[in-house]
């Protein structure tokens, strides 16, 4: 992923997951269009799990995506968060943690 997004002319900072879900901090451009980083993203890591193999050939990252700006006094603590990705969902799963987070932002949970 890290690759991916260096190859598209983001800056990762920190990458990791769990299970069912990962978490990326990266600095990008302005130039560069999220969505379509994202979606270049899933696309090129997908291709490379399946190529890995043969059990992967039916993987498919969710249609969604959150992405959220991250300003730079809060770096820190957003990039320890990503690397305790395992420890912290033994606390709080990640649906009930994307509701909250959607609440606390104002969002609609169906968008």
């Amino acid at each position: 992923m890290g690759g991916v997004l260096k190859h598209n002319g983001a800056q990762p900072l920190g990458i990791n997951g769990v299970e069912d879900h990962i978490h990326m901090v990266f600095g990008m451009p302005p130039s560069l269009d999220v969505a379509r980083l994202i979606k270049e993203t899933k696309r090129s890591t997908s291709i490379w799990l399946k190529s890995q193999d043969s059990g992967l050939a039916h993987f498919g990252w969710q249609r969604g995506y959150g992405a959220f700006s991250v300003s730079k006094g809060k770096l820190r603590n957003v990039r320890q968060y990503i690397a305790d990705q395992e420890q912290h969902h033994r606390k709080i799963t990640f649906d009930d943690e994307w509701k909250s987070l959607l609440r606390i932002y104002g969002l609609d949970q169906n968008q």
